[in-house]
């Protein structure tokens, strides 16, 4: 499966060329489940003796997720690029910032949703929508980690590491790149990705509430 952080952060930068951030929206950091802190300095596995009687394919799931998503310097941008979502049933809420500025997109029921500037857009032509780009990364999706889990069900653990104090299992899974998964031992569920681009940190699953449209007045298209 070919990995893509599925982020084209020059339409983005089109749609934020006020220097004014846009906070629009019910799905600031202060509606639904935060971003959860992470402990970025969680490299290097350590072995535990008990890892071999946990697989890949043992990974926990749930339809209902958090999610934040951190890379740096995508497509010529300066700086860090961060990416929080919350997920439920194939709806989504996504807030990105890009170099301080901020666009919120939605999926809600079918219906596309884009915050920038204090302006809302309702299902814009797929031309001038700039969620058809800054849509959230493939792997934000259970979906492809499930259909990973299967395809490498039996691939052994290679050590264990800690993430914010907690016991993570460590798997890597050889794709087109390396990507190394930490999974928690006490749940079974994933807790983080790291591929080249940066990393995606899982959190609050089956924890979340339906995604709601913006609460403002949206321009229909």
């Amino acid at each position: 499966m070919q990995l893509s952080v599925g982020v084209s952060l020059g339409v983005v930068a089109g749609c934020l060329d006020d220097d004014s951030a846009a906070d629009g929206g019910n799905g600031s950091s202060d509606d639904g489940a935060g971003a959860e802190s992470a402990d970025d300095s969680a490299g290097g596995a350590n072995g535990a003796a008990s890892v071999g009687e946990t697989t890949f394919g043992d990974i926990e799931f749930a339809n209902s997720y958090a999610i934040t998503m951190r890379f740096s310097e995508l497509d010529g941008t300066e700086g860090e690029v961060e990416m929080n979502g919350r997920f439920y049933q194939g709806d989504y809420y996504q807030e990105m910032t890009v170099d301080g500025r901020v666009m919120e997109t939605y999926l809600v029921d079918g219906d596309d949703y884009v915050v920038t500037d204090e302006m809302c857009m309702k299902n814009p032509a797929p031309e001038a929508d700039p969620a058809e780009d800054a849509g959230p990364s493939e792997n934000a999706y259970v979906e492809n980690h499930e259909d990973r889990a299967g395809e490498h069900a039996n691939v052994e653990a290679v050590g264990t590491d800690t993430i914010d104090g907690e016991e993570m299992y460590v798997f890597e899974i050889d794709e087109s790149e390396t990507i190394t998964y930490y999974v928690s031992t006490e749940t079974g569920y994933l807790r983080r990705i790291e591929i080249e681009a940066g990393t995606i940190d899982y959190h609050s699953w089956g924890e979340i509430d339906p995604i709601d449209p913006p609460e403002m007045e949206c321009q229909s298209f």
